[in-house]
């Protein structure tokens, strides 16, 4: 159902990157998969990119993608970013959400130099929202 590309040149960075093609869907999907540590253990979380979807079915897809994240990668959450752009996007949200993504921002990613005793700001400056992208994300 799905063939999966690994660029091995970022894994030693604690990055990898996949693009990932749905052959039934008719879809291709790119994302990288990003370690955070929390405390002793580090997380990871398998980002995928959607575009032109429109009429596309995603069902079978999107079972294939949790299943990578969590037997291949041993994700711990999935994001998926939308294209703001896409047609029916309201109701590919929707879709989503039964399947348990909700929307959700990038603060949990972003080290914004808060110091975790004052909850004081640092000046990282970073957004944790895009004005291209739209996230949904699920824990697995």
């Amino acid at each position: 159902m799905a063939n999966v590309n690994r660029n091995q040149s970022f894994t030693d960075k604690g990055m990898e990157f996949i693009e990932v093609w749905d052959y039934v869907g008719e879809a291709s999907f790119r994302g990288f998969i990003a370690e955070k540590q929390m405390g002793n253990a580090t997380e990871k979380t398998l980002f995928l990119f959607f575009q032109e979807l429109a009429g596309l079915p995603l069902k079978e897809g999107l079972v294939a993608l949790i299943e990578l994240a969590t037997d291949c990668y041993n994700c711990d959450r999935l994001v998926i970013c939308l294209d703001r752009q896409t047609h029916a996007l309201h109701q590919l949200i929707r879709d989503l959400g039964w399947v348990g993504f909700e929307l959700i921002t990038l603060s949990h990613w972003i080290d914004d130099g808060r110091n975790p005793r004052t909850g004081k700001e640092g000046t990282s400056g970073l957004a944790d929202t895009s004005d291209f992208w739209l996230f949904v994300g699920m824990e697995l």
